[in-house]
């Protein structure tokens, strides 16, 4: 993910919204799947998904090397 499309690319179907110009419109409905969003948390979130996912691809496909209970 490119994080310059953190605020303006949909969690769920992976549009982007060219509208979003003004930062200070932070929430914003998908034109895609209607998910509504809210740019702070959606960068956020958006940012911790792409960590995990590399995260996992270095650990050879999972997330958590251990459960230790």
């Amino acid at each position: 993910m490119n994080p310059a499309y953190s605020t303006i690319e949909c969690r769920v179907c992976h549009a982007i919204n060219p509208d979003l110009t003004d930062l200070r419109v932070r929430k914003w409905i998908c034109s895609g799947c209607q998910t509504h969003h809210h740019r702070d948390g959606h960068s956020d979130e958006k940012l911790l998904v792409t960590y995990l996912d590399a995260l996992e691809s270095l650990n050879g496909g999972r997330r958590d090397r251990s459960e230790s209970r």
